[in-house]
């Protein structure tokens, strides 16, 4: 088989005679306005006094050898993101926990009226902000743990309001607007505030000159004509997100890419290309479908199709401690990092329960020998120095079979292809989580081991 570029088999042809070769790959543009990319090999043959004898030229299309080619190193740069986001998540995570725990403690102790509580709640709100960037980088890496839950998107939206304000330019009108009736769907809470956020963020930077940002709510039923060119989406009943501005726009071949990961038109250090390519991987993982429509300096609008669900929204819980469910049980802590074990520590015992704190897997094992009392529930880091959370309750249920575990951490894929796991019904909490997380997955745990 001949390679491309291989051009031994037409030189045989001209005898003893040695061609220069020249090489060169540029874009045509083919008949059906299609581009093409070609690689243009030319065969020059000359006497001994350079007397050009004969000129042989060969166009090859190596359009889908470049798209694959292309395709790898993207898939390279994703695998090295999902690399740099995981070994930042350990550490970045554990921080944010201690940080969104402690400030929900001291909102605990304050009352609203306090001077003190709007600087703590900007603290918290800029903590949920840090860790949705964390989210960000694990959910385009695909090594986000994510927990669908039914969701008002109108409630979404109002809640995300005075921070959406906050982040736009004094410039930028920003305009809400949502449907009169609304309707849940079921998807990560995380992830449609990602969608929301990424794309007022993206509208902000199109508005360099200021403008009006609207974003509207609604609710359709797409029926078999009108999902034809969606390919994504069968017929059915749909809530919508629009995001739309008054900006700079884009032209068709900027809207060809807007999509691809790592494309970015901002200059350089300004943007990484995730933001879009992001909403894009979620609508899609949740079965909706995204589309956009922008011309030239006139603006641009983003539609969003979200399956609706007929089920109830559930009621929000409480970030702080007040109301939590309590309990009286013996609680073993594993955990390394210091701000988080002595949070769990804090809370679990303020909330009634009497708590044993490890520092690692080896610590918690020494606990475990010489405990004068049953420990009825074990939750531990699973990535501790030594002997992690995961050998640790393996080794600690051999002793005591229906032990109850909760793992902990900030990085879903620790827990992935773990073959002890998949062998026994266990929980993980993803870091950060809140107060109200915690207390509640205890209590839940509890309860269900009494019932067995």
């Amino acid at each position: 088989m001949t390679r491309y570029g291989d051009v031994s088999p037409y030189i045989q042809s001209f005898g003893n005679e040695t061609p220069t070769v020249f090489r060169s790959e540029y874009t045509l543009n083919a008949r059906d306005g299609k581009k093409v990319r070609v690689l243009d090999c030319s065969l020059e043959f000359r006497d001994e006094d350079e007397n050009l004898l004969h000129t042989l030229g060969i166009l090859l299309n190596v359009t889908d050898q470049r798209v694959m080619e292309e395709g790898l190193r993207q898939s390279q740069k994703m695998e090295a993101i999902g690399q740099l986001a995981g070994g930042v998540a350990h550490d970045f995570n554990n921080l944010l926990t201690g940080i969104l725990g402690l400030t929900a403690l001291l909102l605990v102790q304050l009352e609203q009226e306090n001077p003190m509580w709007k600087d703590i709640e900007d603290i918290q709100n800029a903590s949920k902000r840090a860790a949705d960037l964390t989210k960000q980088l694990l959910a385009f890496s695909r090594k986000q743990m994510i927990k669908p839950v039914i969701l008002d998107v109108n409630h979404v939206v109002s809640d995300m309001q005075s921070m959406l304000r906050r982040l736009v330019r004094e410039d930028i009108e920003l305009i809400v607007s949502l449907a009169r009736i609304s309707k849940p769907v079921k998807m990560d809470r995380g992830q449609l505030e990602q969608i929301i956020m990424n794309l007022v963020v993206n509208a902000k930077d199109a508005m360099p000159q200021g403008g009006k940002l609207f974003i509207k709510t609604n609710q359709v039923i797409l029926d078999t004509h009108q999902v034809r060119f969606m390919s994504s989406l069968t017929p059915g009943r749909f809530v919508t997100i629009e995001v739309q501005d008054t900006g700079l726009g884009m032209d068709d071949e900027t809207l060809a890419h807007i999509f691809e990961p790592f494309f970015t038109t901002k200059k350089e250090g300004q943007g990484t290309g995730l933001g879009l390519a992001t909403v894009y991987g979620i609508v899609a993982q949740n079965g909706g479908h995204i589309m956009v429509e922008s011309k030239k300096n006139e603006g641009s609008v983003f539609l969003i199709y979200l399956p609706q669900v007929d089920q109830v929204v559930a009621e929000d819980s409480d970030d702080s401690i007040r109301g939590l469910l309590k309990g009286h049980e013996t609680i073993l802590v594993a955990e390394d990092e210091e701000i988080v074990r002595q949070l769990v520590q804090r809370t679990l015992t303020n909330l009634g329960y009497h708590v044993l704190v490890a520092k690692n897997g080896q610590d918690a094992l020494r606990i475990w020998q010489v405990r004068d009392k049953p420990i009825d529930l074990l939750l531990t880091d699973v990535v501790m120095p030594g002997v992690g959370g995961i050998q640790l309750a393996k080794t600690l249920r051999e002793q005591c079979h229906n032990l109850p575990v909760i793992y902990m951490s900030g990085y879903a894929e620790d827990l992935m292809g773990n073959e002890y796991l998949s062998e026994l019904e266990q929980v993980f909490m993803q870091k950060p989580f809140t107060l109200d997380i915690l207390a509640q997955t205890v209590r839940d745990l509890l309860d269900a081991q009494a019932k067995t």
